[in-house]
C-alpha cells in the first residue's frame, strides 16, 4: 500500500492491518486487498485514528477527534468491520491499545484501563486509572501495550532526559540500559 500520511496503526491475528489514510480507517488483507472500514462524515471535520483490532479481528476500537476548535473532547468508539456500524463507547480520550480484555485509554496524561467485551463490544466495568504522568502531545499518548499485557510508556515531557527501566508488580524500578542512549 503506497499512500501519502498512510499511518499503519494494528496488525491483526490474520496478517490484516489496519492503516489511517486521510482521517478514515482501511484493512489491508496479507494479499494486499483494501477494504475501507471507517471514514467520517464528508464536511464534518472529525477524523478516524489510533485504530485498533479487537481480539478476532471482526471489531475496530479507535479515537474518534473532534475537530470543532477544540471545544468537544476526544473519544472511543467501535466499527463493526462485517455491518460497518459505528458506536461511540461513551468514553473520553484517546485509544492506546487492546491488550489482555481491557481498552487502553490516554485521558489527560493518564492512561487508564476500562474492561472490555469483545463478544458484547463493550465497556463491562468501571475504569482503571493505571499510570499518571505519562507524556501527551497533540497527537496522541506515548504508550503501548502487548497483547498479554507488557505496558511500556513515555513519563513526563518531551524533550527531558527519559530512562527506559522495567517496573515489577510491586513498583521496583530496574534499568534496561545506559540513560545516555534516551536523553
Amino acid at each position: 500500500l503506497v499512500a501519502e500520511r498512510a499511518i499503519p496503526t494494528d496488525w491483526g491475528e490474520r496478517g490484516d492491518i489496519l492503516v489511517t489514510i486521510d482521517h478514515a480507517i482501511w484493512r489491508v488483507t496479507s494479499s494486499g486487498e483494501r477494504h475501507l472500514v471507517a471514514r467520517p462524515d464528508s464536511g464534518s471535520g472529525h477524523s478516524f485514528g489510533g485504530a485498533r483490532f479487537l481480539p478476532g479481528d471482526r471489531d475496530v476500537v479507535f479515537t474518534f477527534n473532534a475537530r470543532d476548535g477544540g471545544q468537544a473532547p476526544n473519544s472511543v468508539a467501535l466499527v463493526s468491520i462485517d455491518k460497518g456500524t459505528v458506536t461511540r463507547l461513551g468514553i473520553e480520550g484517546r485509544i492506546v491499545d487492546v491488550a489482555n480484555g481491557f481498552l487502553l485509554v490516554g485521558q489527560q496524561g493518564t492512561l487508564v484501563a476500562y474492561p472490555l467485551s469483545a463478544t458484547s463490544r463493550s465497556v463491562t466495568g468501571p475504569p482503571v486509572p493505571l499510570v499518571e504522568g505519562v507524556q501527551q502531545s497533540g497527537a496522541g499518548i506515548s504508550a503501548a501495550a502487548s497483547h498479554e499485557g507488557t505496558l511500556v510508556f513515555g513519563s513526563g515531557g518531551f524533550g527531558r532526559r527519559t530512562e527506559l527501566v522495567a517496573v515489577n508488580r510491586q513498583g521496583q524500578e530496574r534499568p534496561l540500559s545506559d540513560p545516555r542512549l534516551f536523553s
